[in-house]
């Protein structure tokens, strides 16, 4: 008998729960299906920097989208936009997914100055469900051709940047480049050189205060070819240092 009492409990208590879910209703709306949205976004979004030599005076920028359907995006210009020709709009036929233009530079654009673009269109040409963006952003640099070897001079300053002066020498204690005015407050500089490969030159590096790189911050001046250092000079080196070097052989003692 007891028994009896507690399977019948049981299937009392299974007929209400199953009672209560035909009951509930599904209150969560299901996400929305987008049929015309074009799902457009610059294949590169950021990028720190872009070199473009005088003879050539250009570089590609990318738009990709989702959408099939013709399509014609329009474009705004910001930053220093006055030195660039970029296309009011881009237009995509139907059934292509990917166009490439170019961003031409003016002839009044400064050379070996970054000077920055900016471009953007309408955010709910976006895809919702994706983490993308509707701007490009670039500083773009002109420099001239390199007829021997590109390397690159990076500056990391103490803080006290006016202090610190430079200048590469070649065996004929010629000046081949020599640094420009650095401000307090300067936390970088970047150059870009050309150099002959296997010719000797004389790297100098002065601190008018005599304390070389080290106040408040530890600074540091590092010159790289081919993605390989060449020399490095760090910290406090007093007034002045001097390194010998060659691209192929490095510093020369």
């Amino acid at each position: 008998m007891k028994y009896n009492k507690i399977v019948t409990a049981f299937s009392m208590l299974f007929v209400i729960l199953l009672g209560a879910c035909s009951e509930y209703t599904d209150t969560e709306e299901p996400s929305p299906v987008i049929t015309d949205n074009q799902g457009m976004r610059f294949s590169d979004e950021y990028l720190s920097k872009t070199e473009v030599l005088t003879s050539v005076m250009s570089f590609p920028i990318t738009l990709v989208r989702n959408g099939s359907s013709e399509f014609t995006l329009p474009l705004t210009v910001a930053d220093t936009g006055s030195y660039f020709n970029v296309p009011e709009s881009v237009f995509f036929p139907a059934g292509v997914d990917t166009i490439t233009f170019d961003a031409t530079l003016k002839d009044t654009a400064p050379l070996e100055t970054p000077i920055g673009l900016t471009l953007a269109f309408d955010d709910s040409l976006l895809n919702p469900y994706y983490a993308e963006s509707s701007v490009y952003k670039t500083e773009v640099i002109i420099y001239p051709p390199c007829a021997f070897n590109v390397v690159y001079l990076n500056l990391f300053f103490d803080g006290y940047a006016s202090e610190c002066t430079w200048a590469i020498t070649n065996a004929s204690d010629e000046i081949v480049y020599e640094s420009e005015e650095y401000a307090d407050g300067t936390e970088s500089a970047h150059h870009r050189l050309c150099l002959e490969d296997e010719a000797v030159y004389t790297f100098t590096i002065n601190d008018v205060y005599g304390d070389g790189l080290t106040y408040p911050e530890e600074g540091s001046v590092t010159l790289t070819y081919d993605d390989e250092e060449v020399f490095m000079i760090s910290g406090d080196y007093g007034a002045s240092k001097s390194v010998n070097f060659t691209l192929v052989g490095g510093i020369v003692e």
